[in-house]
């Protein structure tokens, strides 16, 4: 470009400012409305009420979206809460995406409910015990950590020796199944059990080491971080999560995984079709979630097992080996569900803090 005679330079170089200026705000509007045209293009937002477990896989929402077109959103709620928002018919969701789904399942109103269902990963519940800790208990050998049950477990908490984080067992799956460990194992029961067979002097010494709640795994990963060694000497929740806290560099010592040895509680995380409407958008995400892409990128990413043997044998290097145990057996019944909730909410949560007032203005005097 020349530069017409007579014009100072400095009038050159702040009109090609403003013209630079000009160009980045088209490519900034281009770019904004270039999510706006994609986002539009994905269509109607399929609304997936999902666990809150699973906010570290809301990645998905973008993958799923190019790869399928479908304009996949998540709600996340905790299991248990989530679970009676669908059997109620409030869940406002088109799909549901929970840890488990046994327990929506074995009511005939649930199955109402489902229309459809596929398991996309694993995940078993494990004791993250820290390093000191399982030494000091004498854990910290493979061997016997494999011999270790919820019986021990109960056993170590009464005495003060085990102090744990954990998820509200009224809201959360991973929660509510340690306890129904614990009762399994005071009941020395294979078969299903009822609400006869809750041993409550088990589940109140169990409760004895619960010292730091909450209600979802982000929270509790967090404040374990900063409260391990102080509080808390362990981690009861999936074992994705525990073994996500030993790969992040943010613990002070890394945990133990127990996988007791009576049996574990797995995760399963069925995605479930409420909304008949739907069906077609379910069909493709759920395809995407058990294909090779999603599947290994959520073992990679969230260290949950696939579901397909052939996907698994593709990431056996970073899951342990021991992790998949005898299940626990599971009991239909709601009464021992219910039963078991209230007494918690009851009888053996702590309240979280006392607040007294002492009045000293003289506005009591009678």
């Amino acid at each position: 470009m020349t530069r017409r005679a007579g014009l100072p330079a400095w009038v050159w170089t702040f009109g090609l400012a403003l013209l630079l200026a000009a160009c980045g705000r088209d490519e900034q509007a281009g770019a904004v409305h270039g999510k706006a045209a994609d986002a539009a293009d994905a269509g109607p937002a399929f609304t997936v009420l999902a666990t809150s477990d699973l906010r570290d896989a809301q990645p998905l929402e973008d993958m799923v979206r190019k790869a399928t077109g479908v304009n996949l959103k998540f709600r996340f709620g905790g299991t248990m809460e989530s679970t009676e928002a669908v059997l109620t018919g409030q869940a406002k969701a088109d799909a549901a995406w929970f840890a488990n789904a046994k327990y929506l399942l074995s009511d005939a109103q649930g199955q109402s409910r489902v229309k459809l269902q596929e398991k996309i990963m694993l995940s078993p519940i494990a004791v993250g015990v820290s390093e000191s800790a399982a030494k000091t208990l004498g854990w910290a050998d493979p061997a016997v950590a494999a011999k270790v049950g919820w019986k021990q477990v109960t056993q170590a908490a009464r005495d003060g020796r085990l102090n744990y984080a954990l998820s509200n067992p009224a809201t959360s799956n991973q929660g509510f199944m340690a306890l129904m460990g614990v009762v399994a194992a005071a009941g020395q029961k294979s078969e299903a059990l009822t609400a006869a067979d809750v041993d409550r002097g088990a589940v109140a010494d169990f409760l004895k080491g619960y010292k730091l709640p909450g209600d979802n795994s982000t929270y509790l990963s967090e404040q374990f971080v900063i409260q391990q060694g102080v509080k808390v000497n362990a981690f009861i929740n999936y074992e994705g999560w525990l073994l996500g806290l030993n790969q992040s560099g943010k613990l002070r010592e890394k945990l133990v995984l127990i996988y007791p040895n009576e049996g574990v509680a797995t995760a399963d995380y069925p995605f479930m079709l409420l909304d008949e409407a739907r069906r077609a958008d379910y069909l493709k995400v759920a395809e995407y979630l058990k294909g090779e892409e999603a599947q290994l990128w959520l073992a990679r990413q969230t260290l949950r097992r696939p579901i397909k043997p052939e996907f698994a044998a593709k990431v056996e290097n970073i899951l342990p080996r021991e992790g998949m145990r005898v299940e626990l057996p599971f009991s239909p019944d709601r009464g021992l569900a219910d039963g078991l909730i209230a007494a918690y909410l009851n009888e053996f949560r702590r309240p979280i803090a006392s607040t007294f007032v002492l009045d000293t203005s003289g506005s009591m005097e009678g």
